[in-house]
């Protein structure tokens, strides 16, 4: 005589407990074994991961990324794909991109991470302390709000937090080394890309042009508003003094520090980021109407014009933007997490991707990541703890490094 209890198994009422400790066994060794097949999948993962194998563009993108083309424009498979998201434990406020392809993620929290892409491994971290603070207590740590390599220097790196610039070395062992002191807030920063000098953008509308061997102020251009962004606006001769800077007064001002003198761009709102590139004479501006404005750095005469509240809706503008090493793309990090990439040259593209929940503070460009077969990445840090890269390509493919 035998009944069924409510899990499955058998139960034999004369000479059935050897059949009922069978079942048992047989349903253990089968859990144990799915678990096993389970963890070595993991362990295969992980190390994929570690070695950077088997890398799939475009294989994982939560949001996806769209294309939006001109009507009557043939699109094609062409896309930014996402190649890695890290989540943060605090809220992720700049990103930069050294020579050798390595990220600089610098967070509120007060910390910065360094993690080689081409490479894929991470190459060391900082805990920032705050001017004055005898330890690294919560609360003697200020937040890093902005971050640059130093081109000049290798291993070398700025971060920006309260009233200073934080002169860091990061490859072996880390260490702060320098930090500028100034009379303001700090809310952005950049070094020359062929010169031992540092460009830093404060709450009063002032720039600050460091020599960084001799650690003193070379020149402090009075901008007038409070600054938003600071950049050089290249290396080369024709370049090398200039400084360009956005405010909330709404114009972007290029100073010669030679003179100095200053050129005004007008934009129609307050300026909000701002970005150069030398290759392509172009100076682009983000405002808080939404649009997008460059210039040709030789005529300084107005190129173009993007609206991204027509892409990203009404209340939408730009938090940050930088321009691809080739020139050909537009990046710019949105107030609510939106990321539109704009083709400036050619055909009218616009790629725009939802992956951030919040603020995109900072985004840069990188160079060839091979296992990627990408020529270019782009890295987005956001306010909402994480920072991610994405690589551009016409298709998925799988690469081996």
């Amino acid at each position: 005589m035998s009944s069924t209890n409510g899990v499955g198994l058998q139960h034999v009422s004369i000479g059935g407990f050897s059949d009922k400790a069978a079942l048992l066994r047989a349903r253990i060794s089968a859990e144990e074994e799915e678990q096993k097949r389970l963890l070595a999948e993991c362990v295969k993962l992980q190390q994929e991961v570690e070695m950077g194998a088997s890398k799939t563009v475009g294989a994982f993108c939560p949001a996806g990324c769209s294309e939006i083309v001109p009507r009557g424009t043939d699109s094609s498979d062409e896309r930014f794909a996402l190649l890695v998201a890290f989540q943060h434990h605090a809220p992720m406020s700049g990103v930069a991109v050294s020579k050798e392809d390595i990220v600089a993620a610098a967070s509120w929290g007060g910390s910065a991470l360094f993690f080689d892409m081409p490479r894929w491994h991470k190459v060391a971290e900082v805990e920032g302390i705050a001017a004055g603070s005898p330890n690294g207590s919560f609360n003697s740590i200020t937040p890093y709000v902005a971050t640059s390599f130093v081109p000049t220097m290798p291993g070398r790196v700025g971060l920006a937090t309260g009233h200073q610039v934080q002169l860091w070395k990061y490859d072996s062992e880390p260490n702060q080394q320098h930090a500028f002191e100034h009379q303001a807030l700090v809310g952005a920063l950049d070094f020359h890309g062929a010169q031992h000098v540092l460009a830093s953008a404060t709450d009063t509308g002032q720039v600050h042009a460091w020599d960084i061997e001799e650690q003193r102020v070379l020149r402090t251009l009075p901008c007038g508003a409070e600054l938003t962004g600071c950049k050089f606006a290249g290396s080369t001769d024709t370049y090398q003094f200039l400084i360009a800077a956005s405010g909330l007064d709404g114009t972007a001002c290029i100073w010669d520090i030679r003179s100095p003198t200053r050129v005004r761009c007008e934009v129609t709102d307050a300026a909000t980021c701002i970005t150069c590139h030398s290759g392509c004479h172009t100076l682009a501006v983000g405002s808080s109407d939404g649009q997008l404005c460059t210039w040709d750095m030789r005529t300084w005469r107005e190129l173009q014009r993007f609206d991204t509240q027509e892409h990203a809706g009404a209340y939408a503008y730009p938090k940050s933007i930088a321009m691809s090493p080739c020139g050909t793309f537009l990046a710019s990090g949105g107030m609510d997490g939106e990321l539109l990439i704009y083709q400036v040259h050619g055909t009218s593209r616009v790629f725009q991707i939802h992956h951030h929940r919040d603020a995109i503070g900072s985004v840069a460009w990188g160079g060839c990541i091979p296992w990627a077969s990408a020529q270019h990445f782009l890295t987005c840090a956001s306010l909402d703890g994480s920072w991610s890269c994405w690589a551009h390509g016409l298709h998925p493919v799988h690469h081996t490094p």
